[in-house]
């Protein structure tokens, strides 16, 4: 009679440490999911504004935008289920696209392979909207030279 006494109170206390268990791993993995979208979006968000800073000129192109300067080339394809960074290292982020617009002088840019001097970004990370608004600043140089 002890023995089964001994076997139910044993059953109960591992019920309840694989039951506490599972729940801990459970807040752990939304802990994890919610930490690498973060992690996500901040490079993505690093990424877009050193790219942009940087380079020389910002150009629209068919499914994106180009980052283009002397050393290097940047290009952002932009698809309703993610974003592909292409330069050296290729990048995909996770966001889905709801809209993307670049503008010259206030005028949207449709046309590929010319100058932008705004892009402005639409997202959706999990049920978060999310919006990227970057301004390219030129120097008197490069506009003298988009101008000609």
């Amino acid at each position: 009679m002890e023995l089964v006494i001994a076997m139910l109170i044993s059953s109960v206390v591992i019920s309840l440490t694989y039951k506490t268990y599972s729940i801990y791993i459970g807040l752990y993995g939304q802990y994890k999911k919610g930490t690498s979208r973060v992690e996500e979006l901040s490079l993505l968000n690093k990424l877009l504004t050193t790219d942009i800073r940087n380079c020389e000129r910002l150009e629209a192109s068919s499914d994106g935008f180009v980052c283009k300067s002397l050393r290097n080339t940047v290009e952002y394809t932009l698809n309703e289920e993610y974003m592909i960074r292409k330069c050296i290292i290729t990048d995909t982020f996770h966001i889905r696209i709801l809209s993307s617009t670049l503008f010259w002088k206030d005028k949207e840019q449709t046309i590929p392979q010319q100058p932008a001097s705004q892009i402005i970004i639409e997202g959706l990370s999990d049920s978060d909207t999310i919006n990227y608004n970057f301004t390219k600043w030129y120097g008197s140089d490069i506009l003298i030279q988009i101008n000609q």
